[in-house]
């Protein structure tokens, strides 16, 4: 089985750096997308410090979904539903991790 391409929106926090890290060392192809094509940038450079080998790419979050097999949402939820929308039409049929749960604490 061909190992897939995983695109991680908002892949330059802390949960998306993350994930993304570990998928690189277990041998995944990573795109990480941001809105900034820098901080994409910066993102994989992290990535490359802490896993030599991996294979990443940095870009914007749309050419991250349209490259990616599988993609995670890893942004802040504030921004899911403006972003998902703009997303939406490359997103297609792709499957969607999203990490994020929209809890708030009272107290």
């Amino acid at each position: 089985m061909p190992v897939e391409v995983l695109a991680f929106i908002g892949g330059t926090g802390p949960e998306g750096l993350g994930l993304a890290a570990r998928f690189a060392a277990a041998g995944h192809e990573i795109v990480i997308g941001s809105r900034s094509p820098e901080r994409a940038q910066q993102a994989v450079e992290k990535i490359k410090a802490r896993v030599p080998q991996a294979r990443a790419t940095g870009v914007v979050n749309q050419e991250a979904v349209r490259r990616g097999d599988i993609v995670f949402v890893t942004i802040p939820f504030a921004g899911h539903r403006d972003t998902l929308e703009a997303l939406a039409p490359d997103i297609g049929a792709k499957v969607v991790v999203d990490v994020v749960s929209p809890l708030s604490f009272e107290g």
